[in-house]
């Protein structure tokens, strides 16, 4: 069913996009980014055009009203290759739609309410979402399309500082959600399950794994010293400098549930006594624990050292802002 969904909904939407590409050609008479610099914001077919585009774009990101997808086919892969998707997939399309915003619509502010509101749907759809799953994958699944709420909010706010820190929100979202994944998933290959109250006490049974999960738990929901503190805090500040205050309670309201959620994994699989069905596959999962182990570190590591990340971030934000270096290597070439 999960396999499925996921091709249908891909091939939909890439012939929803290539008919976008198709649109802008025919509107434009080029599909080169250097040369539709700035064309949606003076001409309305091409900005027609274009919306094409960045809706394909926004369902493979998993974006509210088409987000269900997501939760239904992640959980339904293999646990390695859920944590490689939630990585990719949806980072790749949410790099594209920051990309031909920032060059083809030139952050045009008129339509950026819009991407305001549909990031706070889907952050609100997401987390509440996550409350009645009861596996842990599904959880996170769904936790992972309310965090794409977060990284598409820097684009709508079109700041430097909101670029700034949606750009530091999806690369801290890569490492984080892959680490949740990949602990969650080790637990689930060496029980054999996933779900939520089958399984009890893996702190005791699997410390190494039950460190990597609440380091990166607490990163997901924004607590210090983790890099998911420094991401939201800077978006929500970067919501402030622009009066997006209903943005900025959607944001805190949502980190709090989903630090719920979080503690509802954690005293579901990890706390407590191991059970009979913990006890019968026995421990020694080190080598499970390795990549999450690395990932939880590296979470750690760009908390504490988040002033070279947001440089780097910030650096790349400058150039959306400012497309004229992107359009000249583009045309020069």
């Amino acid at each position: 069913m999960g396999a499925r969904l996921y091709v249908t909904l891909n091939l939909l939407t890439s012939t929803i996009f290539l008919m976008g590409v198709g649109f802008i050609y025919g509107t434009a008479g080029t599909v080169n980014m250097a040369e539709l610099a700035g064309r949606a914001a003076t001409d309305g077919t091409v900005a027609i055009s274009t919306a094409v585009c960045l809706f394909a774009l926004a369902i493979k990101a998993a974006v509210v009203p088409i987000h269900g997808w997501l939760a239904v086919a992640y959980p339904a892969t293999s646990p390695a290759i859920t944590a490689l998707f939630s990585g990719l997939h949806t980072k790749v399309a949410s790099y594209a739609i920051y990309r031909i915003y920032a060059v083809v619509f030139d952050g045009d502010a008129h339509w950026l309410w819009i991407g305001v509101a549909l990031c706070c749907l889907t952050m609100v759809a997401g987390v509440l979402g996550a409350v009645g799953e009861k596996t842990t994958r599904s959880i996170l699944a769904f936790h992972m399309i309310s965090q794409i709420g977060y990284i598409l909010l820097g684009v709508a706010l079109f700041t430097l500082a909101g670029l700034a820190a949606g750009i530091f929100y999806l690369l801290h979202h890569m490492i984080v959600k892959a680490s949740l994944f990949l602990s969650t998933g080790a637990i689930e290959v060496r029980y054999m399950t996933g779900r939520i109250g089958a399984l009890s006490g893996m702190a005791t049974r699997e410390p190494v794994i039950a460190v990597a999960f609440f380091v990166a738990a607490l990163s997901l929901a924004g607590l210090p010293p983790f890099s998911g503190f420094v991401a939201k805090f800077s978006l929500i500040l970067a919501a402030v400098d622009t009066g997006h205050v209903i943005a900025v309670i959607v944001m805190l309201a949502v980190s709090l549930v989903t630090l719920l959620s979080m503690l509802k994994i954690w005293n579901g699989v990890f706390w407590g006594s191991a059970g009979e069905s913990s006890l019968e596959n026995g421990g020694g999962s080190g080598a499970l624990a390795g990549p999450a182990v690395v990932t939880a570190c590296l979470t750690l590591a760009l908390g504490l050292g988040a002033e070279v990340l947001m440089g780097v971030s910030t650096t790349a934000a400058e150039g959306l802002l400012d497309t004229s270096t992107y359009v000249k290597a583009v045309m020069d070439s």
